[in-house]
């Protein structure tokens, strides 16, 4: 009645013996200072810029020099709201025929961009609209 045998039910699950470890790091002294650098090349490409805040347009347009020396192009970055919604629209022009216009010049330039770019947009939200507008009446034209 009182064995001293003792019964011990294990069950054994085989796994693999390595194991392994994903190190996340903070970034380095070295990536702060190349992204110092990336952010200081960018600010110094840029030329002129041009903003505009009203009650309609809130926006601004940076003109840049490309980042590669061996491309010459100036790049007009816009960036503007129209009734909240906020768009973005890039464009290139030649680097020496931006260079030889005087200062008022380019800054009209730059408006000028700019205005083709908001009246795009416009044009295009007013098309859409129009677009909804004729489909409906062809639906009950035929």
């Amino acid at each position: 009645m009182w064995d001293r045998t003792i019964v011990n039910r294990t069950n054994y699950v085989p796994y693999e013996k390595s194991v392994n470890i994903t190190e996340k790091k903070a970034p380095t002294d070295e990536s702060i200072r190349l992204y110092g650098e990336l952010q200081e090349k960018a600010f110094k490409s840029i030329i002129d810029t041009f903003k505009l805040n009203n009650n309609i347009v809130n926006g601004v347009v940076i003109a840049a020099q490309d980042q590669y020396p061996f491309i010459s192009n100036i790049i007009f970055l816009a960036k503007f709201k129209v009734n909240g919604i906020e768009y973005k629209t890039k464009t290139e022009i030649c680097k020496s025929e931006y260079l030889r216009l005087a200062k008022f010049e380019r800054k009209r330039k730059i408006a000028e961009f700019l205005i083709k770019s908001i009246s795009e947009v416009i044009t295009f939200e007013m098309l859409k609209s129009v677009e909804k507008d004729i489909t409906t009446e062809l639906k009950d034209f035929l």
